[in-house]
């Protein structure tokens, strides 16, 4: 998730058009929440079989 965003900071970096890091962070963000929600739902229904 660090790396999309990373990437598109040199890019802007090296055009100097901020809107490339700006457009990045939307969909990273949105990756990272729906993976860290599934993860913690599986984490509560294997705690809840045990």
């Amino acid at each position: 998730m660090i790396g999309f965003p990373a990437l598109f900071l040199v890019l802007s970096l090296i055009t100097g058009q901020w809107m490339f890091l700006a457009w990045s962070i939307g969909p990273s963000l949105v990756a990272g929440l729906t993976g860290l929600m599934l993860t913690r739902n599986q984490i509560k229904k294997e705690q809840r079989t045990v």
